[in-house]
């Protein structure tokens, strides 16, 4: 069951019998299950006596505030699995062992673990009573039966029964009402065991005792067939006779089937709520079916309507497009057209004129601008006048320097600035770089001033800019400025300087920033930001993240997260955010072109907040300051094969152990032969790490990882290859000049690279008798064995390539199978990178090909590498296309593996990949990069 908005799988609600509270509020309704609200649907909760909400979603203030008028509140809480939504999923994956269904971002918690208990019983529980709640509904004690039934854990299900005793029983000593939803199997069985129901409950919650929910996404349901019902039924009315209060939750829009619920529940004297989505969300529920509320010795009574209708969708909140007004394009008709589709527009008005902000505003728009308040750009007017007053560069930004704020002619360019603004008529402004403070605080620590300046002193210019320009009037939203805001909030109230925030890349990182390439947000600079956001929210705030990513699953963790807090986000898959009538046409989520019908489905204008900024090439706009995504030098190799090295910090290497996956959920297959760890310190990033274990099996070089790296990959039974080169030899690798000499050919693109004559016994021996034990006695499950297109190369000598030295074609095949067989009698998984030629001549004359390989990985079947230099990639021939996917489908039909990779970023072609694999049950990893670096 889930409780975000996104997400919300709700069960009806347990109410203990409390006495009826005199109060002024109009209460219209008994009982209101809003298990995907915001704080800011409280006015609307108001109306319902008792109700329940995700606490974690809400501040104590919040709560106390539903309270007020005699209200009951019970908050959701979740024991059995976890969502990865929630800011502790991270934490705790590594606790999971299997999939949720019909929840994909969920998965299932071995709550056997004293980890889990510790953090439900310790923290969790404690930390949503503490907010004032009533009560706990208690979700997932079905854990229980997915161990026990389902066959799902790998240990013994008694482990998950008395771990869940556990948790029960702690949080009933709580002094407090608990509810569990569902829960059967667990609950018939510490009956049997002749348990006290009464010590780990106080009431049930079932959901469809009725109704059935045949479609989850598309909110479509149906009746419960007779076995389930009648299984149901014996269930709730056991708890009944164990003085255990019953609620029902069912599913439905059937007239006729909510006066057959409501008959049911007057005769047991049970209560019950009727829903018609699986996203219980506020201003749907006073159409949503009925509820009644039968506290103790009280008449049952039936609801005073079955009416019903479909929930209205509320579209997202919050469109950024701060690079479509500048000094080299202000707005067209078309920009203003498009961005009238928004709610509230964000522009850089400095480069508006007054008639094009009036036409935002028609029809109730509201425009705020862009204010720099932290640094000067070269673009801007006044930029010879104040750049004495600048002290040092702005990294990744090279037009921009950071600002003493604390002149006085600076603070008053900026308020008469802020004048000038909204005498154009913006209502707001959008205040960047108060991250100047944080730079102040740390010139010994990261920076070189040009001049010495008093963190202090531009404290107090910050604060003396914000109260100038804060009236009641204009709305003041700061982007990203934490380390200011913090400092703030420890000794005044943020909402004296500031109405919102709008924070930046907390959950997606920037690598490139002339490229567009981005990543996943560390985990400490994501737990600081969510902290950070999270408490300008509990004061009452707006919240606004911008996020940089084309990554669907980090798009979806976004999308759940902001949906529980009731944030606003954008995603943008380029820093530079313009309208889209700039002839560049760079859009959210694709680069296709405009009129590309494709474009439609993007549908941009469910958003209703846009942000516009200055010059689309030049504006500024940047992940935080403060905790700017950690600089990963990438050293693209001349061979795919080259060890990249990747200058970080350091830090000890237990560190890869513990890390959590930032994916969500495992994809089947990555190559990620251009991440390695430091040659001589053998050091890599843990977040590198941690984005190579959001995949099942994990190809790597393992000449350069440590033991202890390679377990790491592996912890939770993923699957890791190495890289073997059986046909050629690379000048960077140390045994280079003992194998120099037996080289025939260079190797066609890659430079430094030469093919090998396998049949020499030499070679055999050392790949054999070296390098492969060596791989393996590191804890490598196998290899994935390149260049065995050696032997097609040795066949064309006069056709295509100059040899400098004799091979034979026939000693060379045999030298190949020499090798494959000597891999495979060494018990490990052999994965073959192309070969084509190789296996089809081993196949037709009469070999078996598993004598020689489990599996086959081919390249470029549907894509091809159009310039190694400089990663531009295209679309294979129709010829080469055929061949290959007559090659893997040969191999597949002898039952051995298949894996594609792929070069490409085009999403088009990705999902023809995707379609052709997905139907032949192969997997396939699509590189955006020839050096097999982390995807962009």
């Amino acid at each position: 069951m889930k409780s975000a908005i996104a997400c919300a799988l709700v069960g009806t609600l347990c109410f203990p019998p409390f006495a009826p509270v005199a109060t002024d509020v109009d209460i219209s309704h008994d009982y209101g299950v809003f298990l995907g609200a915001s704080p800011a649907d409280i006015d609307y909760m108001k109306e319902y006596d008792t109700i329940v909400i995700d606490a974690q979603n809400f501040s104590a203030d919040q709560i106390a505030q539903l309270k007020e008028g005699g209200h009951t509140v019970f908050s959701y809480i979740n024991v059995g699995s976890v969502e990865n939504f929630r800011p502790y999923y991270s934490e705790y994956e590594d606790l999971t062992f299997a999939d949720y269904d019909n929840w994909p971002e969920e998965r299932w918690v071995d709550v056997s673990e004293d980890e889990w208990q510790e953090f439900i019983l310790d923290d969790l529980a404690p930390s949503i009573l503490d907010k004032g709640v009533d009560g706990l509904f208690v979700d997932n004690a079905d854990v229980y039966y997915v161990a026990a039934e389902e066959g799902l854990y790998d240990g013994d299900p008694e482990d998950i029964y008395y771990g869940l005793e556990n948790i029960l029983e702690n949080l009933a000593s709580m002094d407090t009402y608990v509810c569990i939803n569902g829960g059967d199997t667990f609950v018939w069985e510490y009956k049997d065991r002749d348990g006290d129901l009464e010590d780990i409950m106080d009431a049930v919650n079932q959901e469809s005792v009725f109704s059935a929910i045949e479609d989850y996404d598309n909110d479509i349901f149906g009746t419960a067939d007779e076995g389930d019902h009648e299984y149901f039924t014996e269930y709730v009315e056991m708890c009944a006779d164990e003085c255990i209060d019953v609620y029902l939750l069912e599913y439905t829009t059937d007239a006729d089937l909510i006066s057959e619920i409501d008959a049911y529940c007057r005769d047991m004297e049970f209560a019950y709520y009727a829903s018609p989505s699986v996203k219980l969300i506020a201003g749907e529920a006073e159409s949503a079916g009925t509820g009644v509320v039968v506290p103790e010795n009280t008449e049952v009574y039936a609801p005073e309507s079955t009416e019903v209708s479909e929930p209205v969708e509320e579209p997202e909140t919050y469109g950024v497009f701060l690079g479509a007004a500048s000094d080299t394009h202000h707005l067209t008709a078309e920009d203003i057209e498009y961005m009238r589709n928004f709610d509230v527009i964000v522009i850089d008005a400095m480069y508006c004129s007054e008639e094009e902000i009036a036409a935002l505003k028609e029809g109730g728009h509201t425009v705020w601008s862009y204010l720099n308040v932290g640094s000067l750009e070269d673009f801007r007017e006044g930029y010879e006048e104040f750049l004495p007053y600048t002290f040092m560069d702005y990294d990744n930004w090279p037009e921009e320097r950071w600002i003493d704020v604390s002149e006085t002619a600076w603070q008053d360019h900026i308020i008469s600035l802020a004048n000038d603004l909204k005498a154009k008529g913006v209502e707001g402004f959008y205040i960047d770089n108060l991250d100047v403070y944080w730079v102040a605080l740390n010139e010994d620590n990261e920076f070189v001033f040009d001049f010495a300046v008093d963190p202090d002193a531009i404290y107090d210019g910050i604060v003396n800019i914000l109260d100038e320009i804060n009236t009641d009037d204009t709305y003041i939203m700061i982007n990203g400025g934490d380390t200011f805001v913090w400092a703030y909030e420890e000794t005044g109230d943020i909402s004296k300087i500031m109405d919102g925030v709008n924070q930046e890349s907390v959950f997606s990182n920037i690598i490139d920033y002339d490229n567009d390439i981005f990543g996943t947000q560390d985990d400490a600079d994501h737990d600081s930001y969510t902290e950070y956001v999270e408490m300008v929210g509990d004061a009452g705030l707006g919240v606004h993240l911008l996020e940089y990513t084309t990554d669907s699953a980090v798009i979806d963790q976004i999308d759940a997260y902001c949906d529980a807090h009731g944030y606003s986000y954008y995603v943008s898959s380029s820093i530079r955010l313009i309208a889209v009538s700039d002839p560049d046409e760079v859009n959210v989520f694709t680069e296709d072109d405009e009129d590309d019908e494709d474009d439609e489905e993007i549908n941009l204008n469910d958003y209703d907040d846009v942000v516009l900024d200055d010059d689309y090439g030049d504006f500024d706009f940047y992940a935080d300051v403060e905790t700017e995504p950690e600089v990963i030098e990438l050293d693209p190799a001349d061979d795919n094969d080259e060890p990249v090295e990747v200058v970080v910090d350091d830090s000890d290497i237990a560190e890869l152990e513990s890390d959590a996956d930032e994916l969500d959920g495992l994809q089947d297959y990555g190559v990620f032969l251009g991440v390695t760890p430091d040659e001589e310190t053998h050091y890599i990033d843990p977040s590198l790490i941690a984005y190579m274990r959001g995949y099942r099996t994990i190809v790597i070089d393992a000449q350069y990882y440590t033991a202890d790296q390679i377990a790491a990959l592996k912890e939770g039974g993923r699957t890791v290859l190495s890289y073997i080169n059986i046909g050629s030899l690379e000048d960077f690798r140390d045994y280079y000049g003992d194998y120099a000499g037996i080289t025939f050919a260079e190797y066609d693109n890659w430079p430094g690279e030469y093919w090998v004559d396998v049949s020499e016994d030499s070679w055999q021996d050392f790949i054999l008798g070296e390098v492969a034990p060596s791989i393996l006695a590191k804890g490598a499950d196998g290899f994935f064995v390149d260049n065995v297109d050696v032997y097609y190369v040795a066949l064309n000598e006069d056709h295509e390539f100059d040899f400098y030295r004799n091979v034979d074609a026939n000693a060379v095949f045999d030298g190949v199978a020499t090798i494959l067989s000597g891999l495979q009698a060494m018990d490990a998984y052999v994965c073959i990178n192309g070969g084509d030629t190789f296996v089809t001549a081993y196949y037709e004359n009469g070999g078996n090909l598993s004598d020689v390989m489990d599996a086959v990985n081919q390249e470029s079947v549907f894509s091809t590498i159009r310039d190694y230099d400089r990663n531009v990639f295209g679309t294979q021939s129709s010829g080469d296309h055929s061949w290959y996917m007559e090659y893997v489908q040969l191999v597949a039909s002898q039952g051995l593996d298949v894996y594609l990779l792929e070069y490409t970023t085009d999403t088009n072609l990705i999902g023809q990949i995707d379609g052709y694999c997905d139907d032949h049950g192969f997997s396939y990893y699509a590189s955006s990069t020839v050096q097999l670096l982390v995807n962009d």
